[in-house]
């Protein structure tokens, strides 16, 4: 069927015709000390510049006390009270903050569920709040410039960066704050998945890179297959707790450990003054590079090792990654440059801005999802999502680094005879009991058929699309009765940093492992001892085999209360041996009925 125009009678036709503007996405870069946004025009990256003409936005607000304004960006870097590196607390809860150092001179507080939150002279802020307004201040750049030197063009969604390793948490918060702000998000892009796109972007690149990229607050480092226009992601690590903020915060130490109590007073402003210096020079305001190296070596020294065990996550060889490519502003000191030479001796490339290498993948993803482009972005999930098990073990149902969309089901049963329902506790994490990962979400599974354990089919699908966001869905089989959650995590929980988890799991493995396989040992033992209780009760104590049952019945319900795997599987073996003649006895006896 065809459509038809519809006009006036005395209209002229061109004034019928409704032109239609083409629309374009834009790319934004919410960084931690700077944020940036543009767009594909004209076959081309546009960074959008401000009234000043500067592309970088300080990712700063101030709540003033006397007019009640908003002000972000420059407007608010000069005040004292501004609020610096918001992002490093989102999704946060008050209690994960603690090591993190805050470039704010508002206090942190916890809001009802346990969440960081900033007091302003507006009242209580939390960091999706302060987000926002940086988010709106991106949105009126680019809506003025449009409107100005690029009228031929109409906005439609955009694609926005957040670090490789925000958990579910902090990447709902930052699509909470774009709706917040009006912004129609397209696609939640990895940071360092976006310089590499910048970087291998109509320039038919083939090979392996690392990329490492350390910005103000976090640190990711992605390694990625460059095919054409084909872009895979192999592995990916990193600390949302790490970066150019802890080398400001090495130097405010420095100053107050070491000088006067009058240079003392040194504010973040002036330590990130002298870093930024240090860059260029040997020396500056009492600091020397040789003395800044010391202070921040063991923040660089971790970003190696976060390093290291990336490369062996994707299973190469040094002499299989081509290059390594520096992202973020944080990459300019020196020492990491040096570092990284020394302990990998690859080629180190720093063509692209750093500081805006990630907004121009932005743009590039965002012009993909447009039709402008034809390039094949596949990314990963960043840390292992799965279940607990009886026991409290944990049952990985997708694991890290698995290609994105993705969708996995495996099937589950009960653990008890007649169980109606049960809860199901989602947990994100590399270690194999629960207690030690990210606990995201509980829900509970009820209304379900009484039936002997091992009877029902409990399928549990996980999905995570291509922003990174996960869907739990579970479904039991003979009823079709089913459960649907959207995860958001479940904060003010005693937990290992996610941030840390895959170095913590290696850490641990050893002893992980002897920790599974001692909760394993303990559910099929107390799996026995419930089966044994049934036939102990219908057995006559005059039957031969009723004291020998006993004995083993007793020796491991003593035993299985200890901590030695051995022992309880001995016992477990002994016990489940005498029952067997009883159980084929008796199924023999209902069949010939």
């Amino acid at each position: 069927m065809g459509l038809l125009t519809i006009q006036e009678p005395e209209a002229d036709l061109s004034e019928s015709l409704i032109s239609v503007k083409p629309k374009v996405a834009l790319g934004i870069d919410l960084g931690t000390t700077h944020s940036l946004v543009g767009a594909y025009i004209n076959n081309q990256t546009v960074l959008f510049k401000d009234s000043n003409g500067k592309t970088l936005l300080p990712s700063v607000v101030l709540y003033t006390a006397d007019n009640q304004q908003i002000l972000v960006g420059h407007q608010a870097t000069d005040s004292p009270e501004a609020i610096f590196s918001a992002k490093r607390f989102m999704g946060k809860a008050l209690s994960e903050l603690n090591h993190i150092p805050m470039q704010s001179a508002r206090a942190l507080q916890a809001d009802q569920d346990n969440l960081a939150v900033l007091s302003t002279p507006q009242g209580i802020k939390s960091p999706i709040q302060i987000s926002a307004e940086i988010l709106k201040k991106l949105l009126k750049i680019a809506q003025s410039n449009l409107a100005v030197i690029y009228p031929e063009y109409e906005l439609s969604g955009a694609v926005i960066t957040v670090p490789a390793y925000f958990d579910d948490g902090q990447r709902q918060a930052t699509k909470a704050a774009a709706e917040l702000a009006g912004i129609n998000v397209l696609r939640l892009l990895n940071e360092p998945t976006a310089a590499a796109l910048a970087y291998g972007y109509d320039k038919q690149d083939k090979g392996i890179y690392l990329v490492y990229d350390l910005g103000g607050g976090t640190f990711d480092v992605s390694i990625l297959k460059f095919h054409q226009d084909v872009f895979e992601v192999l592995a990916t690590a990193g600390d949302t707790a790490l970066g150019g903020d802890d080398m400001d915060a090495c130097i405010i130490d420095y100053f107050n450990q070491n000088l006067s109590s009058d240079s003392a007073s040194i504010t973040w402003r002036q330590a990130r003054e002298i870093k930024e210096a240090l860059t260029e020079q040997t020396e500056f305001k009492l600091v020397t590079r040789d003395i800044f190296d010391k202070l921040i070596k063991p923040l660089i020294d971790k970003t190696i090792d976060i390093t290291k065990a990336c490369i062996q996550d994707a299973k190469l060889s040094l002499t299989q990654i081509n290059k390594i490519i520096l992202v973020g502003g944080a990459t300019r000191v020196p020492a990491i440059y040096k570092t990284l030479d020394t302990a990998f001796g690859l080629p180190i490339s720093q063509e692209v801005d750093p500081d805006k290498v990630v907004a121009i993948g932005a743009v590039l993803q965002a012009a993909k999802l447009m039709g402008q482009t034809d390039t094949v972005l596949l990314d990963v999930v960043p840390l292992s999502l799965g279940i607990e098990l009886m026991g409290g073990v944990t049952e990985k149902i997708i694991a890290r680094n698995t290609k994105l969309p993705v969708s996995v089901t495996q099937t589950y049963t009960t653990y008890q005879d007649n169980q109606t329902g049960f809860k199901i506790k989602v947990v994100q994490g590399e270690r194999e009991l629960v207690k030690d990962n990210r606990s995201l979400a509980e829900f509970e599974l009820k209304g379900l058929p009484a039936l002997p354990q091992g009877k029902l089919r409990i399928a549990m699908t996980f999905t995570v699309d291509v922003d990174g966001l996960l869907t739990v869905t579970a479904k039991e089989t003979t009823t079709n009765h089913s459960h649907q959650v959207e995860v958001k995590p479940t904060y003010g929980l005693t937990r290992v940093d996610i941030d840390s988890a895959v170095l913590k799991a290696a850490e641990n493995a050893k002893t992980d492992i002897i920790a599974r396989q001692l909760a394993e040992a303990k559910r099929e033992a107390n799996k026995i001892i419930d089966y044994a209780k049934i036939l102990l009760a219908d057995l006559d104590n005059s039957d031969a085999s009723y004291p020998d049952i006993k004995s083993a019945f007793d020796i491991l319900t003593q035993i299985v209360e200890q901590s030695e795997i051995k022992p309880i599987i001995d016992s477990t073996k002994s016990l489940e041996n005498l029952l067997v003649p009883i159980s084929l006895s008796r199924l023999s006896e209902s069949l010939s009925i």
